[in-house]
């Protein structure tokens, strides 16, 4: 068969400058992501008890939506020297489309569904302070509260409960960092910069098996993943996790743990060329940054490991 979606999004944005200094803004705007068609669409889920019970893979996931609001401002103070940039806002998903891989109770192929509506709702912002005529200051941090407010029916008992975080936000992360400059002989700029990069918690997924791809990891490998579990199915009332020889299943997502991170760097520059040494990952830093759940094992994508180097560039023109 054929599948068509129209629609029309809307961008709409104003701003006011109340100084030469400072301007306000404020805008709406719309976005959407088409259906994606499952090639296991309309089989029977391989396990028919209990919350799986009548539970088919659904032809194709639905067009999800969004509608964003933003306020925010730009502005200098003090001649300058100091710099704010802010944006609150608050967004609305309907129809949330997430990729999903349950081999024990549903399919073994990876299918997309419609798990719900969701908030979104934070302020980001960046600041920089000319702290002397050899120092600058910049910082940008980022404040996310996120939550599912519907699941789809269908995947009652299955997908995280209402008022569950949505994954791959942490709730805080930020970084800082400070740029010094020395004059030298010969027309010649020496520069130390330095930054630490905080990222918080944040979820793995949309669907809580972390526990079953846990148990595979240990009949593959001999031992778990050693990540960290957010044990979720006990937030659901009313809900029967044993099986028909009363053994208990949990559900949970995967934690990608919080990490920091410090770089610096130490270097020479002219108005033509500028040399460097870097090490970036100072402390070597195992930070995970993916987890891959998509699999019957978790795969694990983490950061560099601590790495020393040298860069040049020439600027010709």
């Amino acid at each position: 068969g054929v599948l068509t979606v129209d629609d029309v999004i809307y961008k709409a944005s104003v701003d006011w400058k109340a100084s030469s200094d400072m301007l306000f803004f404020a805008t709406y705007s719309e976005g959407f992501r088409p259906p994606v068609t499952n090639r296991v669409g309309g089989g029977l889920a391989t396990n028919q008890q209990g919350a799986f019970d009548g539970f088919r893979i659904p032809v194709y996931s639905t067009t999800d939506t969004l509608k964003n609001y933003e306020l925010g401002m730009k502005a200098d103070f003090f001649d300058g020297i100091f710099r704010v940039n802010a944006t609150a806002f608050f967004s609305e998903i309907t129809d949330l489309q997430t990729s999903r891989f349950d081999p024990t109770n549903i399919s073994f192929l990876v299918f997309t569904d419609n798990v719900g509506d969701a908030e979104i709702q934070g302020i980001d912002g960046d600041i920089t302070w000319l702290a002397s005529d050899n120092l600058i200051l910049d910082a940008s941090f980022s404040l996310l509260d996120t939550e599912l407010t519907r699941i789809n029916s269908e995947l009652d008992g299955i997908a995280p409960p209402v008022g569950a975080e949505l994954p791959y936000s942490a709730s805080f992360s930020g970084n800082i960092r400070a740029r010094y400059f020395y004059e030298m002989e010969n027309g010649l700029t020496g520069f130390v910069n330095g930054s630490v990069v905080y990222t918080g918690d944040r979820l793995a997924s949309m669907t809580m098996d972390a526990y079953v791809l846990e148990d595979t990891s240990r009949l593959v490998y001999g031992r778990g993943s050693g990540l960290s579990i957010q044990n979720e199915a006990s937030l659901y009332e009313g809900v029967n996790y044993t099986d028909t020889s009363g053994n208990t299943f949990a559900g949970g997502r995967y934690i990608q743990d919080s990490y920091v991170l410090a770089n610096l760097a130490f270097g020479v520059t002219n108005d033509e060329w500028k040399a460097e040494i870097f090490v970036d990952n100072v402390f070597d830093e195992r930070a995970v940054l993916h987890v891959d759940n998509q699999q019957f094992t978790p795969k694990v994508v983490t950061n560099r490991p601590r790495t020393i180097g040298f860069r040049f560039s020439y600027d010709f023109f």
